[in-house]
């Protein structure tokens, strides 16, 4: 669940807190309240794509955070990933005017690709053509793995190990030389029968002949 989202100089926004609560929350408002820059930031904090142009005018950079209740299933990845596994989960994203971008999750520094990672299990954000987490063939995996109570953990471990067997066949067969003794020797002779003359059912030569041909003198 959200807790908390801050916004310092975001778009029109010099600074803001939003603290929400458990149950469920609505905001309201007419066109050009406001409504769509909660979310984009939102966005921005779940990894999605930012540029320069999110900065206020005026500003060095804007800066968003997010704070949520760690989800159990996080816990794991987490560790796995070097990340503090607290009670709560803390997002934060900078963007300077320059388009730099910098990303922490529970306080240490952390890729975009790890912030996208992280909101799978967080939010599902839903509008008018706008994806869902259920066109994504992991999300409808692990909803099947939960309702029959499997834990898949172990099927994603060894999938992932035939992964790496196979990348490094395929880079060994790469580094192989790309002719083979067989394959020489075979191309050798395929060179010799097409460079000799091939026989007629005659026996002779199926050469051009020049019997018969004069030479014309000046």
């Amino acid at each position: 669940m959200l807790r908390r989202l801050s916004l310092r100089d975001f778009v029109i926004v010099t600074e803001l807190e939003v603290e929400l609560d458990g149950g469920f929350s609505v905001l309201t408002g007419e066109t050009g309240a406001g409504k769509s820059i909660l979310i984009d930031a939102l966005q921005l904090a779940l990894g999605s794509r930012g540029d320069a142009g999110v900065v206020r005018e005026g500003a060095t950079r804007a800066e968003i955070g997010a704070e949520f209740d760690r989800p159990a299933g996080l816990a794991a990845w987490l560790d796995d990933a070097g990340f503090e596994a607290g009670e709560t989960l803390l997002l934060r994203r900078t963007i300077d005017a320059q388009g730099k971008s910098r990303a922490w999750i529970n306080g240490s520094a952390a890729t975009v690709a790890q912030l996208r990672e992280v909101a799978d299990a967080l939010v599902d954000i839903h509008g008018q053509h706008a994806g869902q987490s259920l066109t994504r063939g992991s999300s409808v995996r692990a909803l099947l793995d939960a309702y029959g109570g499997i834990d898949a953990a172990p099927l994603a471990t060894a999938g992932s190990s035939g992964v790496r067997r196979r990348k490094r066949s395929t880079r060994r067969a790469a580094r192989r030389p790309i002719w083979s003794g067989n394959a020489s020797a075979r191309l050798g002779r395929s060179a010799s029968s097409t460079s000799s003359p091939r026989p007629t059912a005659s026996g002779t030569s199926s050469m051009p002949s020049t019997a018969g041909c004069r030479t014309r003198r000046r």
